[in-house]
């Protein structure tokens, strides 16, 4: 079998679907067979027709009883008596004020917002790369191994297969995720220069002109609109009030959220079924839509489903030690950007989460804070690494993990750090620090963390995570046993994480093998056995022993 993501595609030998039955579930794989079955049946085809934005008129999208002209739309959004709240908006309407000296680095939050107005976008946290203004949305993007044709994006989105596109999907889809959007709010905010605003509304209006609903690879996996809606719904409310000056432009975003939302719950029993990542930022875009959108016909379900799934899957996917059932600190920083996102925009609408929900956000934390080196922000590299980030609202650098440690420590009611730069994102989703010390929280006093198979080995001048794990849930490498050693501020061993899923020969997903790990390898011989792109089966199992030192 293979999905239409092609994210967890599966050999279809019956030896081989036994196996992956036995290690991840026989509901997972139910939930994964019915999905297979919708899709190659044609039903999600006829449940999400291609249509124009045209036809995406606000009449079809808002309730019955709220205005459906631009100007009308926009005069229920000022004046209704109970308006949901956005971060920054209080009961009294107080908002972040239009000029804000929020960045620490503001002299690189400009250079990166006039490189995007001249074409140059930073993506997957790396420098600046030449696409153009507006880019093409059906470029892959060039790498030195690889140099795939411009997709086709007229064709309905179940008619892609990633594995069949010719490149590597996530040079395709990166662009598409928005997260020039976050960059230019900030810059505008900043400068109060409307060419910010602008711009960015030039590339919304481009990537619009070049997909249609539903037609294209970009609608292909929903979490790729999941990415959009939140940074859509960041650009509506950050752009104020050049955005309200014409009542069009609202009108214009609040039909592309509706849209993006509708197409979620379409294949949730599929991200069910992966019970990752792509469920938590799927059901956490969903309940967003559903809380600041209420008068849009389908708010209430997809409020009810976001939060109900956002909590199940939080409670679940971090283990009880802290660890992210995923086996990658990329993604579990992921996981609690966009947990503390729902979390915030729940409590700043009176619909706080259960404190068991918390708990787990403040578990996953706990245990990013103890890894992390704090004079640098970085954590080890462990486990897939894709670029993905929801949140790149400071201007620390991508593999700095303190800003989201820092929001963490403020809304789940741990010790703060101590103030930096990384503060930013605190102040964009409307949390006021706390002052105080920065002790070393009682997590980064333990010795290692069973669950998520991390053992930690702490020396005056260096320190070592030992990989030792009994899995319970599927890894993303081939990792057993690696050690990653740091020593003196140096790496002198590290886990390289895996960034090129389909690029040409050695560069196959290939740094999820063994070999590239600093494990053991005997014969040139994986100790687990592959079974997809992103599938290990036959999982070897660690068993802990014990500590010994010497003199």
């Amino acid at each position: 079998m293979t999905s239409a993501t092609g994210d967890h595609a599966i050999r279809t030998r019956p030896a081989t679907l036994a196996r992956a039955t036995r290690d991840l579930g026989p509901a997972s794989m139910l939930r994964y067979a019915i999905y297979q079955a919708a899709l190659r049946s044609g039903w999600l085809r006829r449940r999400s027709p291609i249509r124009s934005w045209e036809q995406q008129s606000l009449r079809t999208l808002l309730l019955p009883e709220v205005p459906s002209d631009a100007q009308g739309y926009l005069h229920f959004r000022g004046t209704r008596a109970r308006p949901p709240r956005f971060f920054y908006v209080s009961d009294e309407g107080d908002r972040l004020p239009a000029k804000v000296e929020l960045a620490a680095g503001a002299a690189d939050l400009l250079e990166e917002a006039d490189g995007i107005l001249h074409g140059e976008f930073r993506l997957f946290g790396g420098p600046a790369r030449s696409l153009g203004f507006p880019p093409r949305w059906d470029a892959f993007l060039a790498n030195e191994d690889q140099e795939a044709p411009p997709l086709d994006l007229k064709q309905h989105w179940s008619a892609y297969d990633t594995e069949r596109v010719g490149g590597d999907i996530k040079l395709l889809w990166e662009a598409s995720r928005f997260g020039w959007v976050f960059p230019l709010v900030r810059a505008y905010r900043l400068t109060e220069n409307p060419r910010y605003a602008q711009g960015l509304w030039a590339l919304v209006e481009s990537w619009c002109q070049a997909n249609r609903p539903n037609a294209g690879p970009h609608w292909l996996s929903a979490q790729e609109p999941a990415f959009r809606l939140i940074a859509l719904v960041f650009a509506l409310h950050g752009l104020e009030p050049w955005i309200l000056s014409e009542a069009e432009r609202v009108a214009m975003l609040t039909r592309m959220i509706a849209v993006h939302a509708s197409r979620i719950p379409l294949t949730l029993n599929y991200s069910r079924s992966l019970a990752n990542n792509h469920l938590v930022v799927e059901t956490v875009a969903l309940y967003t839509a559903g809380v600041l959108f209420p008068e849009l016909r389908g708010a209430k379900r997809w409020r009810a489903l976001g939060r109900r799934w956002i909590c199940a899957s939080l409670e679940a996917q971090f283990l009880p030690d802290g660890a992210h059932i995923q086996h990658s600190t990329n993604y579990q920083r992921l996981v609690l950007e966009a947990g503390l996102w729902a979390a915030r925009l729940g409590e700043a609408n009176d619909e706080a989460f259960p404190p068991s929900t918390m708990a787990a956000l403040r578990r996953g934390a706990e245990l990013l804070r103890t890894v992390c080196d704090e004079a640098s922000g970085r954590v080890p590299n462990f486990g897939p690494n894709d670029g993905a980030q929801l949140l790149p609202l400071t201007s620390c650098g991508f593999g700095d993990y303190r800003p989201v440690l820092q929001l963490s420590a403020t809304v789940c009611d741990m010790e703060p750090m101590a103030p930096g730069p990384w503060d930013e994102l605190c102040q964009w989703l409307g949390v006021q620090l706390r002052q105080g010390e920065m002790p070393r929280p009682q997590a980064q006093m333990r010795a290692d963390f069973p669950n998520g198979g991390l053992l930690l080995l702490n020396g005056s001048a260096g320190r070592g995570i030992l990989r030792c794990a009994r899995f319970t849930t599927r890894p993303g490498h081939s990792d057993q046993l690696h050690l990653d050693l740091h020593w003196r501020g140096n790496y002198v061993g590290r886990d390289p994480g895996s960034y090129l899923y389909t690029g040409a020969a050695p560069w196959d997903n290939a740094l999820a093998r063994a070999e590239v790990h600093n494990t053991v390898v005997v014969d040139r011989q994986e100790p687990m056995r592959r079974a997809g792109r992103f599938l290990w089966l036959d999982w070897a199992q660690g068993t802990f022993l014990g500590r010994w030192s010497s003199p």
